[in-house]
């Protein structure tokens, strides 16, 4: 098979995994539930903090210019996201919250798939076979569990708009195509150093956001299975990753 056919093969598996969630929407859940299934999301975005900038930093370590690069686009997408969404937050319907905050979460999973598409497509590239396959189950397993960040702001508004969310999930989920097409042709590491540092500061503002959800919204039996859900998807997204 043609290699950069294969690429595109692997990498469309890859980015629309994420779709496999996305049923859920079509589910009612109760209170309790909600809570739960919004703290396994924010689980999964802990863990993905954990996981980016651990796999980022070494990139950069001892070298300035390339620290810089993970410093200042870091905190130039979280006053970003913050000053975008204290304009859509501040005075809206619950709806309109729900589409926002989804939106937001979208677009920092889709900054964090970017450079996991890099990597498909720069190993590849590089003849890396060998590592290819591995990568990409771990990458379509993983991209799997980030439906659920996505799809939780419109449990708890009860009003889902499928339309909305559907392409919520091509947001988040097409920047994995895009980068591994790129890094086939153009390998670089300042550009991964970038991309994964303005998805931390996308993925950090929205884990905030989601846990002052959390503490509006929940009684004390609410919260306590909010916390439980958040140990959860940490722990589904560290197995996940354990996965070849």
């Amino acid at each position: 098979m043609n290699q950069l056919l294969q690429l595109l093969l692997m990498s469309v598996l890859v980015a629309y995994s994420i779709f496999l969630t996305f049923p859920l929407a079509f589910k009612g859940l109760s209170p309790r539930g909600v809570q739960l299934l919004t703290g396994v999301g924010l689980g999964i975005l802990i863990y993905l903090i954990m996981d980016v900038f651990s796999g980022t930093y070494p990139l950069a370590e001892g070298n300035i210019s390339l620290s810089l690069l993970l410093v200042i686009p870091f905190v130039l997408s979280y006053l970003g996201f913050h000053f975008y969404s204290s304009l859509r937050l501040g005075k809206t319907t619950e709806e309109n919250y729900a589409r926002t905050l989804s939106l937001v979460i979208s677009l920092g999973i889709g900054l964090q798939n970017f450079t996991e598409g890099l990597a498909i497509g720069g190993s590849l590239r590089i003849g890396l076979s060998s590592v290819v396959i591995p990568l990409v189950t771990g990458l379509t397993l993983q991209n799997v569990t980030e439906g659920f960040p996505i799809l939780s702001p419109f449990l708890r508004s009860g009003k889902v708009n499928y339309s909305y969310l559907f392409a919520m999930y091509i947001l988040g989920g097409t920047p994995t195509l895009v980068g591994s097409m790129l890094s086939y042709f153009v390998a670089s590491t300042p550009l991964v150093i970038v991309f994964n540092s303005l998805a931390l500061g996308g993925i950090l503002f929205v884990s905030l956001e989601m846990y002052k959800g959390i503490v509006r919204h929940g009684n004390v039996s609410g919260k306590n299975l909010a916390e439980l859900g958040v140990a959860i998807g940490i722990i589904l997204a560290f197995l996940v990753n354990l996965l070849p």
